[in-house]
């Protein structure tokens, strides 16, 4: 067990999946640990990215049965649907073929964290096999700049929290953890209509970025 007061509800979540894994499944959904509380996350198409949160280890399973009750968005969530069914696969069915060629593992998604007085979050953390932590985040458009932004903002915080992110890791990928020093970028985003400009492909360069497009729901090409 961890005793960094900061890890509590990140482990709790941990113990959770582990305990609940196959009803989780079931349900499509998973329970998201955090810096301040613990929610349980639908993963459901119909419901994609809504939870329950004020999740204990009392009333997890109670939370379990409440999940179905969620009503879907009014609507369409198109960032949500790809990020939920990202993480559905990624914990509970085949990961995408970009994923298994980077040999990612996931970490966790949607932590929130203050940087420079501010609130940053990601949208799905991972870590490939030589120990270099992945911030992802997605669109359901090609907003550039903005994804960029968001890359750097918790990259940054990434590096303003070291001892948490080495911890998280530890705990929550089997077999190795973060090495302390290498963060890496990438963008998921939708596959473009025509060739990608000169211009935004050499912001991704620049920017150290891995860009990958999808397509279809889902098909996945990595953009270079």
């Amino acid at each position: 067990m961890n005793n960094a007061p900061e890890m509590q509800y990140i482990e709790l979540a941990a113990e959770l999946n582990g305990q609940y894994h196959e009803v989780l499944r079931q349900k499509q959904c998973h329970f998201r640990g955090g810096l301040g509380g613990v929610s349980l996350v639908s993963l459901s198409n119909k419901t994609p990215e809504l939870g329950l949160p004020g999740v204990n280890a009392d009333n997890a399973s109670k939370k379990i049965a409440e999940i179905d009750n969620l009503s879907s968005p009014k609507r369409a969530t198109p960032e949500k649907e790809l990020q939920s069914w990202i993480i559905n696969q990624l914990l509970f069915g085949k990961p995408p073929d970009f994923w298994e060629k980077l040999n990612l593992k996931f970490v966790t998604s949607e932590l929130r964290i203050e940087q420079d007085g501010k609130k940053v979050v990601n949208d799905i953390l991972a870590l490939d096999a030589s120990g270099a932590l992945w911030v992802i985040e997605l669109k359901s458009d090609r907003k550039l700049d903005e994804l960029i932004k968001q890359c750097i903002a918790f990259s940054k915080a990434i590096d303003g929290h070291k001892k948490l992110f080495k911890n998280i890791t530890t705990l929550l990928v089997t077999g190795t953890s973060w090495d302390e020093s290498t963060v890496k970028r990438m963008i998921i985003w939708p596959v473009s209509t025509g060739k990608p400009q000169d211009r935004t492909m050499q912001l991704i360069k620049e920017n150290s970025i891995v860009a990958v497009a999808y397509s279809d729901k889902y098909n996945f090409e990595f953009e270079t």
